[in-house]
């Protein structure tokens, strides 16, 4: 059964033509989803206003990453593998659930934006077919571009 598809750039679900929607297998979904929803911040986890305690995170379960916790970060290598082991950690559950047999991630700095991440992402599934998915991280903002 397919998914809507999210179209990133513009925020919102793509669109196939001017009015139908547009689908796809829920990889690309799922992964989204899983980057870019904020989980609980872990207790040890610095957060992006030093004057919150709030450690957010859906109340419902475990679901999306740690990324949000890296708004207002210096765009380090300590602060880019930090991000990577909190993608991986959001990503994780494909390989878990039997969805994909590899998820590859890479975070490195952003060719022209010094205050941004480049976070790649591809996945091998379990057919041995790669998807590769790309996305702009916005420390300033702490939201992808």
């Amino acid at each position: 059964m397919a998914d809507f598809r999210l179209d990133p750039e513009n925020r919102d679900l793509a669109r196939e033509g001017s009015l139908a929607l547009a689908e796809d297998g829920g990889l690309g979904t799922a992964v989204i989803l899983s980057l870019f929803l904020n989980a609980r911040a872990n207790a040890d986890d610095p957060l992006p206003d030093p004057n919150s305690q709030d450690r957010g995170g859906w109340w419902a379960g475990p679901i999306g990453s740690r990324l949000w916790t890296f708004r207002r970060s210096t765009n380090t290598a300590k602060t880019r593998s930090e991000m990577w082991d909190a993608c991986v950690e959001a990503l994780e559950w494909l390989r878990e659930d039997g969805i994909a047999r590899d998820v590859k991630v890479e975070v490195v700095p952003h060719d022209t934006d010094p205050s941004a991440v480049q976070i790649n992402v591809i996945v091998t599934e379990e057919t041995g077919s790669e998807q590769a998915y790309s996305f702009v991280w916005d420390l300033v903002r702490g939201r992808f571009e």
